[in-house]
Parts: structure tokens; sequence; C-alpha cells
């Protein structure tokens, strides 16, 4: 090695030597896809919405609307570790941890999956068509429902609800691919969500000799986390608990494959437990000043008009003995007014 050398690696700087990766530019993608995915009609996946709504009149210048709207989704996709089958894993059952914050306190029996045999970490992976395995449905159905008035003195209500839950069941090819099962529960590959309800309220008023307009809007709704698939009415909670070893050594006299020290698994089933609900009211009051055919809108927006300061994100990982579990990582943004001025001309 010359001095230049040496100086370039000591200083951090760049060094020009053999190049080390001699699999560069080889096809290693393990994967094959299964050809007719990639052509012909009606193979993506497709969702439909099917809705029916009725409106009356219930009293002068108020109106109900109700509402069934229902949205299923099909041609769902699967990838198949062909090294892994139904015979590579044994089923686990333990005792939840008694905590306050899960389902009764606790307690209760949680069956999951783990690998063994010599393939664990192998893959041979095949992309194909879920109903090459079974059954994949998910829906989602709810109902609306909206209440509008509009009074003669200037004041406009609106309010309503969205009442609806997701159903979904992959359980046929669960049974046969269950490597894509994780670190959920055997019985989780049905999952019936809990019926959610949101609220809403809108409230308009124009003072007409100040030409002063004062509004407020109302929500609360379940807190559940952004959605990570289809058909669902949002993510719920998970507890992700770690499994020693030693118990799985217990139960099924072997340890765990590859000198794993533990396995996680989630306590809680999808759908079975959210967030505590969000509740805010935001309200705007608002000047307009004209100038001949010009005007201009000066206004005042308050959001989280009462401060709350519900929980939005939370810790998810029970570990072993739930210590931080379901401590807030996130919270509502405070309440914060902004001003604004709209000029048309």
């Amino acid at each position: 090695m010359n001095p230049v050398q040496q100086d370039l690696r000591t200083s951090g700087g760049d060094f020009c030597g053999a190049w080390s990766n001699l699999a560069f530019g080889d096809r290693t993608n393990l994967t094959q896809v299964n050809p007719d995915t990639l052509k012909g009609w009606g193979t993506r996946p497709y969702d439909w919405k099917f809705g029916v709504a009725i409106q009356q009149e219930v009293l002068p210048r108020v109106s109900v609307e109700v509402s069934y709207n229902r949205r299923w989704f099909g041609n769902f996709f699967y990838t198949d570790n062909q090294l892994l089958g139904p015979a590579d894993y044994d089923e686990v059952t333990i005792t939840a941890p008694r905590h306050e914050g899960l389902p009764d306190g606790g307690g209760y029996p949680v069956t999951f999956l783990v690998v063994k045999g010599p393939n664990f970490n192998q893959q041979r992976n095949y992309f194909t068509f879920a109903s090459d395995y079974g059954e994949d449905t998910r829906y989602w159905h709810g109902v609306d429902t909206t209440i509008n008035a509009r009074t003669t003195w200037g004041l406009t209500l609106q309010g309503g609800t969205v009442t609806g839950r997701g159903v979904r069941d992959n359980c046929e090819i669960t049974a046969k691919l269950p490597e894509t099962v994780g670190g959920a529960q055997v019985d989780a590959c049905h999952v019936a969500e809990l019926w959610l309800t949101s609220f809403r309220g809108l409230a308009s008023y124009r003072m007409p000799r100040v030409d002063v307009l004062i509004s407020a809007t109302m929500r609360s709704q379940p807190a559940t986390t952004p959605a990570g698939a289809v058909a669902m009415n949002g993510s719920s909670l998970a507890a992700n608990y770690n499994v020693s070893n030693a118990i799985i050594q217990a139960q099924l006299g072997r340890p765990l494959v590859g000198g794993a020290q533990n396995v996680s698994v989630n306590l809680l089933k999808p759908g079975e437990q959210y967030q505590d609900r969000l509740n805010a009211v935001d309200m705007r009051f608002a000047k307009t000043l004209r100038f001949g055919q010009k005007r201009a809108d000066i206004g005042i927006d308050l959001y989280n008009l009462f401060n709350g300061n519900t929980a939005t994100g939370y810790d998810q990982g029970f570990g072993t003995d739930g210590a931080t579990w379901l401590r807030p990582t996130a919270v509502l943004n405070p309440r914060f007014v902004r001003f604004n001025v709209t000029f048309d001309f």
C-alpha cells in the first residue's frame, strides 16, 4: 500500500480497489411469478361499491337522509414460500398475562405458530392468485345518517353519524400458507370488527347587520390509526408480547429454531380493541368588508377549542410485562389560532 492509499484510508477518503461483490448484475430474485397474474381480463384487484339512500323532509326546511353502503374487494395475490408448509409449523398455546388493559384483564388462551425444520430461513417464493389456495373475503358496510336544517333567520345546522364495520376472512388460505400469519393468533384469520360510530356536526350563522360569520364544527370518532389494509374502519391496537424460548421449549420439547431467544405474538386480535375516542370542536369568526365590487374576508380560526389532549399514538409493544404498553407516543394537536385574510376582486 503506497502512502497516498494509506492517507486516503485513514482520513476517511475514497479508495479504489478490487470489486468485492462478485454477484453484482446477477439475477438473484428468488420470487417466481405466475404469468397469468400479468395479463388478462379481470386479473387486477378490484373493489365494488353499492349504496342506497332515502331522503325525506320531516319539517319545513329540515330534511333527514339515511343511506346504506357496502364496499367489497377481490382478486388478491399472495406469495407462497414453497419451501414451507403446514407441516413446518407447530401450534403453541399460552395464557395471556394478566393486565388491566387486555380483554377481561388477560388470562385467556392465545394460540400461534412457530416454525420448525431445516427450511425455516430458506425461500423459494411463488407469487400467484389468492384463489389458488382458497377464498379471501373482505368487505365493509355501514349506515350513514344526515340531518340538515336551514332556518329562516339564517342559522344552518347539519349533523350526522356513520356506523360501520369491516369483515375479513382468509382462513382457507392461511391454513395452506402458514408463513403469511406472522405474529398473529391462529384464529385471527377471521375478523368481524366492532361496529364503530362517528358523530359530526356543523352550525353556521351570519349576523345580518354586522355581516359577521360565526361557525363551529364538532367531530367525535374512534381514534383508529390509518388503515393498513382494505375493508376496515382503521387499524386497531396491538399488544406484541415476547414469548421466551424457555416457554416454547417447555411446551414443544424443543427450542426456537435459529437460536432465537423469543418470538413475538399479538395478544389482541384485529378489530378487538381500539384507542380512546377523539373529540374536537373547531370554530371560525369571519368579518366581511366590502369596497365597491371588491370584498375582503378577515377571519379567526380556533382549532381544538377545548384543548383536548387525547392520545393519537401508543406504544404497542407489550414486551414481557406490559409496563410500557399503551404509553402515549403522540397526542392531539393542541389548541391554536390562525388569522387569515381573503381578498376577492
